[in-house]
């Protein structure tokens, strides 16, 4: 086994694989300077850039750099805008508070960057969503990272107790239950009171229409609707259905027109210091670029591969960061940037540049997205250690038409990967065997330098998945077998559809979290988690000595896999209830084609299914009782008795 792990050269089913490194000199290198050997960042700007990353991942619940820490202003103008707001429909308030904030924070331009915009007052914090979990918040508020001024936070904190989504949904369940699941021991605790969310954004329509065109097209629908209103005779059954899309269309332009607005603060800032301060005349005149960018982008359709990077990073700090929190990076990144790239680096009609460029465009994304600040709640940061939120995008695979899908963006995405070596964003690709040959060695290069990504997904599998997915539509408008192809990671290992309309925008379209290895182990004991929570977990199944034969084991498993599986869903399913109600998305509604045609918000609007559900270590629990019915109750080498002294000992140990 040793000589197999060593070896420079395999031989598999008559081919020989070669794993030799790249440079031979790779060979003489310690492996702890190993990592810095082999990035070979491809300007001086991104080596520069990736020095002075303000990196956000977190070790055992704590963030790594002492230097980070939560804002303020997303909290105060949110709250401000609230106040302000009463009376007025739940969708146009939310939309207030968006624009409020967009409005009012203080904008980030650092030395350097060509992609610009940041989600909190300075680039060593985050923002925090009190309107989503106060339990959350309240934890930050104990700990060294506390928003300043303390004082206003902590009053910021208690006045959205009552308003905020965990007040809404808490008072439907036992408090007991509640308690469990809070433990995050053996299954997830509810999005409200966690605050923890998902969404894939959909990009394609600011990148293709603009949100000048957005803002147009729900003005007509409004237009539309009042008519519709007005029509004699008065037709109850139609007409009270108007209000609540008059609502959504109007809180959609709020958005829109405050996100142009922002964009276009970017565009001041960056003109401002191109006039006034900066003394190089290159990076004047680059910031003038950017300026021109910002104005143009998003308020119009992109037209080169720099206006399509600006407007997507963009269009992600809103949906994942300002708008409300979401975790992920979910795109087909080289199908979405493929006509920009095309425009740019091929055809040379606009922003024209070289491959490399493209190359360092995507490397200064990366770093972008390494020091992307996210508040999640202490459970999540102590789950994701290393990391910073999972940012993951995918590429390769197969288009509608069943082509290869990979392209020279693809490319550029994968090298840049390799170039810059950072942890995140990670890369799925969709291995499909029509793939080109030149991309699957990008993806071989990435894997062998020890990036851990991409990961490589079974391209037809999952487009099958969506097709099945599709059959369970609520209102029967699921993925075509055309869309299906269109499918990415949204989290973890679960796909979901990309595109102008059926995306996932709240990660309560799916499931939740259980962890089946807890849960055998507190069947072992009634239930009882003696290693992690101490207290009991689920229900009392009886104690070892009660379980006589394998089926009791396996009767008793499943009570407690039903338990927890039950409340996973129940709050899911709530959560998404009042979400539809107190937290609306005016602007992913706005940008997605099914909310926009039907004047529904995100949160209330699911046309393709998201089935998934996480039973994170179901592999250890089913070895665990093949071991217990094998060596226990059929070879009958041990006894439950024993067992349980081994149990005991572990607790000692422990």
């Amino acid at each position: 086994m040793n000589e197999l792990v060593s070896a420079k050269v395999l031989e598999y089913k008559g081919k020989t694989l070669n794993f030799t490194p790249e440079d031979p000199a790779e060979a003489k290198i310690p492996s702890d300077e190993l990592h810095e050997h082999l990035q070979k960042p491809s300007t001086a700007r991104t080596k520069r850039l990736k020095e002075r990353c303000r990196w956000k991942h977190a070790s055992a619940g704590e963030f790594i750099e002492k230097s980070v820490t939560a804002g303020i202003e997303r909290m105060r103008y949110l709250t401000e805008a609230h106040k302000a707001s009463v009376g007025q429909p739940e969708a146009i308030r939310r939309a207030l508070g968006l624009a409020n904030v967009l409005n009012k924070s203080t904008l980030v331009l650092q030395e350097d960057e060509f992609i610009v915009g940041y989600h909190a007052e300075d680039p060593n914090m985050f923002p925090l969503y009190p309107e989503l979990s106060h339990m959350a918040v309240q934890d930050y508020l104990r700990s060294d990272y506390s928003p300043q001024p303390a004082d206003e936070a902590a009053a910021i904190n208690e006045y959205w107790k009552p308003h905020s989504l965990q007040s809404k949904c808490q008072p439907y369940f036992d408090p007991a239950d509640l308690g469990r699941m809070y433990q995050v021991s053996s299954m997830e605790a509810p999005s409200f009171a966690s605050g923890y969310n998902s969404i894939v954004p959909p990009y394609e329509t600011v990148l293709e229409d603009g949100l000048l065109a957005r803002i147009k097209l729900a003005e007509k629908h409004i237009a539309e609707a009042q008519a519709d209103m007005s029509t004699f005779p008065w037709d109850g059954t139609k007409g009270l259905d108007n209000i609540a899309k008059i609502d959504n269309w109007k809180a959609m332009v709020i958005a829109c027109k405050a996100v142009i607005s922002w964009s276009r603060r970017q565009a001041r800032l960056c003109k401002i210091v191109a006039e006034n301060f900066e003394t190089d005349p290159k990076r004047q005149a680059e910031l003038l670029e950017i300026a021109d960018i910002c104005h143009r982008i998003p308020a119009e359709p992109c037209k080169g591969l720099k206006d399509a990077m600006q407007a997507k990073f963009f269009t992600f700090l809103i949906c994942h960061a300002i708008e409300r929190y979401a975790s992920g990076y979910a795109q087909k990144e080289d199908t979405l940037l493929w006509p920009y790239y095309k425009a740019s680096v091929i055809d040379k009609k606009f922003q024209p540049m070289s491959h490399m460029d493209a190359v360092e465009l995507v490397e200064m994304e990366r770093l972008k997205i390494s020091e992307h600040g996210a508040g999640k709640s202490r459970a999540y940061r102590e789950i994701f250690p290393g990391s910073n939120d999972l940012f993951i995008l995918t590429v390769g695979g197969t288009n509608a038409k069943g082509e290869d899908a990979c392209n020279d963006m693809t490319d550029a995405i994968l090298e840049a990967a390799k170039r810059i070596r950072t942890a995140e964003p990670s890369i799925v690709f969709r291995y499909s065997k029509k793939n080109r040959e030149k991309t699957l060695r990008w993806v071989f290069e990435c894997i062998r330098d020890g990036l851990g990504y991409p990961s490589i997904k079974h391209d037809e599998i999952g487009t099958e998945q969506m097709k099945e997915y599709a059959k369970f539509s609520l209102n029967g408008n699921g993925a075509t077998d055309e869309e299906a192809h269109n499918w990415v990671n949204v989290l973890c290992m679960s796909p979901g559809i990309h595109g102008r309309r059926k995306t996932q925008k709240t990660r309560s379209e799916g499931g939740g979290s259980i962890f089946p290895a807890k849960l055998l182990e507190i069947t072992l004991d009634g239930g009882y988690d003696w290693s992690y929570a101490d207290m009991q977990l689920g229900p009392k199944t009886g104690d070892l000595a009660s379980l006589k034969t394998f089926e009791d084991v396996w009767e008793a498993f499943r009570e407690q896999y039903q338990y927890a599986i039950n409340l996973c869903i129940s709050t899911k399913d709530v959560s998404r209830y009042f979400e539809q109600r107190f937290l609306q998305m005016p602007f992913v509604s706005a940008i997605d084609d099914g909310c926009m045609e039907l004047g529904m918000d995100a949160c209330a609007l699911s046309e393709q299914p998201n089935g998934w559900h996480n039973p994170i270590t179901t592999i250890v629990a089913a070895n665990s009782l093949v071991a217990i019915k094998k060596l226990v109750f059929e070879e009958k080498k041990y006894t439950l008795e024993q067992l349980r002294v081994c149990e005991s000992f572990v607790r000692r140990t422990d």
